[in-house]
């Protein structure tokens, strides 16, 4: 593992990353072994330096810690079960897993936060085309190494959902809308797009709780496409919440497909003025097909 560059500014609290060797010892134990190899993956792909390059971000000379350093702070904390900044630390506090990542000394909680504080709109926009850059960078190791075809498969399901996430007292951004398990209170309703064969997360939006299910989903599928290779075609599964003409129009347009789930009303009295003929070989079987638009 090549060792990681750090500026002279941060020399005094991170060393570089070291290769550490584990043994079973009284000395040195650690509950936080399997973050490990994440460390040690995300140096290998040089996660800081492309986190600098998509997502730049200036500090004071004097400054002890960077954007790039608190992101990968928290995403090997949230890996590691971390729910707050509090929590982060707190998997950090670690001190071979310190050790391992090259870390002499942590940023506290309030360090992290007012560091995240100072990102834009536009910075927040660059990290959503990080996550696709990474993405692209991850399928083409894959390829490759020969243990994936997924970037360059004709045809890929995507499954698009929108999940309610409750929140306690008035939290920025959350609303009043539809809550399944906890009627009447705020609550976020972000809008996720995930990759059927992987299961991996294509991209997300954040959304206040009062938004429908299918608030803003035409824009959502087209910057979705925007990021996926020019040659994949996706077939769009939703449920029906997402029976919305300005999508499916979007989608046929563009030579994409969809299987979305409907809800049709009179369904016993629409069956009942087909034409049906019997099924050869299936006593009792019948069929009938038929085109059928909603209003």
């Amino acid at each position: 593992m090549k060792p990681s560059k750090v500026s002279k500014s941060s020399s005094h609290v991170r060393n570089r990353t070291r290769t550490v060797k584990m043994t079973s010892t009284a000395h040195g134990l650690t509950s936080q072994a399997g973050l490990i190899p994440v460390v040690k993956y995300l140096d290998r792909i040089g996660f800081e330096k492309t986190v600098k390059q998509s997502v730049p971000h200036r500090r004071g000379e004097n400054a002890d810690h960077h954007l790039s350093d608190v992101v990968l702070l928290t995403l090997v904390g949230m890996m590691g079960g971390a729910t707050s900044m509090a929590k982060v630390t707190t998997v950090w506090a670690d001190s071979v897993l310190r050790k391992v990542a090259g870390w002499i000394k942590i940023p506290v909680e309030t360090t992290i936060l007012r560091i995240f504080k100072e990102v834009s709109d536009r910075q927040i926009s660059q990290f959503e085309t990080l996550t696709h850059t990474l993405r692209g960078q991850h399928w083409r190791r894959l390829l490759r190494s020969g243990k994936s075809k997924t970037g360059i498969q004709s045809v890929q399901w995507v499954d698009v959902d929108s999940t309610v996430d409750t929140v306690c007292g008035r939290q920025e951004g959350s609303a009043k809308g539809f809550n399944p398990k906890k009627k009447g209170a705020r609550s976020y309703h972000p809008q996720l797009a995930f990759l059927a064969e992987t299961k991996e997360i294509l991209q997300a939006w954040f959304r206040t709780g009062n938004a429908f299910t299918s608030n803003g989903v035409v824009e959502f599928t087209k910057q979705l496409l925007a990021h996926l290779p020019n040659r994949m075609r996706i077939i769009f599964r939703g449920d029906s919440g997402y029976f919305v003409g300005d999508l499916l129009e979007f989608l046929d347009t563009r030579g994409h497909g969809y299987l979305i789930k409907v809800k049709l009303k009179n369904l016993n009295a629409l069956l009942a003025k087909q034409a049906w003929t019997a099924i050869q070989g299936r006593p009792g079987w019948e069929q009938s097909e038929f085109q059928y638009q909603t209003s």
